[in-house]
């Protein structure tokens, strides 16, 4: 007589049981990515919030430490025309509106007299820029310029 004891596969029972087991992992790890992904803050709106203060600093740092005249944003020419800026994010870096970024307001603020290490408390100017995101926090971003 010939007998085969070797079995190979998988019963039906073992199946199912994979099956449950892998779906309850899966809706744990789908459970945890949806938490995480809920009480997260957007990190689109961060990165534009920032990338808006950054600019704006960037742009004032270009311009000149000395007082020139110039008192509309469009001419701002100089580090102190910035200085108690406040606007809608849509004009931060120019007289040239960019649509979408209605719900940010920017503000800017340049301090003068501070003191650095070598350098005259007269030469140099704090620049700070504050983005205000659409849901009420706000990002900081501060600068130097000094005169040389």
């Amino acid at each position: 007589m010939f007998t085969c004891n070797n079995q190979r596969g998988i019963s039906l029972i073992e199946l199912i049981m994979f099956i449950v087991i892998v779906s309850v992992a899966l809706a744990g790890v789908v459970l945890v990515v949806n938490t995480t992904n809920k009480y997260s803050a957007d990190p689109l709106i961060h990165k534009q919030a920032l990338t808006i203060a950054e600019t704006l600093l960037e742009e004032i740092e270009l311009k000149s430490f000395t007082v020139m005249p110039g008192n509309t944003r469009a001419t701002f020419d100089d580090i102190f025309d910035y200085n108690a800026l406040s606007a809608s994010a849509t004009y931060a870096n120019s007289s040239v509106a960019v649509t979408g970024l209605e719900s940010y307001s920017v503000t800017a603020t340049v301090v003068s007299g501070v003191t650095l290490p070598a350098v005259l408390a007269a030469s140099a100017a704090q620049i700070t820029v504050i983005v205000t995101e659409p849901g009420g926090q706000t990002i900081e971003v501060t600068g130097y310029k000094v005169d040389h």
